[in-house]
């Protein structure tokens, strides 16, 4: 993942940055937390400026494009990081935890290391399957539902979690995959975003995702002409 990210990376902070709605919502699980490790770090979206944060990121491209004045940020993975048991209040994860190789390791030395939570922000695709995309692209919630963790994962890892559904505005300044297709549906973004890992992690070509489009688009039309 991290040769990905060398090369799809380049210009991540362009169209990455950080929604303050979607902020609101980290910082409030983070609240009481003075000292955060955020892991997985990336160009640092979504780290809070008013708490003491170090950040972990493996990918020298991403770590070149964090601004000026961002967290210290130590080049490690999230299976290995360097530092004492119990060592932050918390452990924050922004969408990152589908890219880690050993996801047990990960989740360990991410409890290891916080002294009081552990907070991701992920897509759980038992609830993404209902989303009107993947009526067209069936196979990306087969794909990518094996990518990213479900939460079981999760409850297995750290026992009991709780979970908050993260809202995502149609005008979203993060051009995550939610928020870029939003945009897209409204007509108001009609710009690929070819930052985005999902897509290319998924294993399945434009070609093949094209037909899909296709055949599932002569479907709902046949639908409606019998109707």
């Amino acid at each position: 993942m991290v040769a990905l990210y060398d090369d799809i990376g380049r210009t991540y902070a362009d169209q990455r940055q950080s929604d303050p709605r979607i902020g609101a919502a980290i910082e409030g699980a983070l609240l009481g937390c003075d000292s955060i490790l955020n892991v997985g770090a990336g160009t640092g979206s979504y780290e809070p400026r008013s708490k003491f944060v170090v950040a972990v990121e493996p990918s020298r491209t991403m770590i070149a494009q964090r601004a000026a004045g961002s967290a210290p940020v130590v080049q490690a993975y999230a299976e290995e990081l360097p530092f004492r048991t119990n060592s932050f209040d918390a452990v924050l994860g922004i969408l990152t935890v589908h890219h880690w190789t050993e996801l047990a390791k990960g989740f360990a030395e991410c409890a290891r290391v916080a002294r009081s939570r552990v907070v991701f922000l992920t897509n759980d695709f038992d609830v993404c399957a209902k989303f009107w995309l993947f009526d067209y692209f069936p196979e990306l919630i087969r794909i990518n539902g094996r990518i990213f963790p479900t939460m079981a994962h999760f409850q297995d890892a750290f026992g009991p979690v709780e979970t908050i559904a993260v809202p995502i505005p149609q005008d979203c300044r993060d051009g995550c995959n939610w928020s870029r297709t939003s945009r897209q549906a409204s007509g108001n973004d009609a710009t690929p975003n070819f930052k985005i890992s999902m897509h290319l992690t998924s294993a399945t070509g434009s070609s093949r995702q094209a037909r899909s489009l296709a055949n599932n688009v002569r479907k709902c039309l046949k639908v409606g002409l019998a109707a």
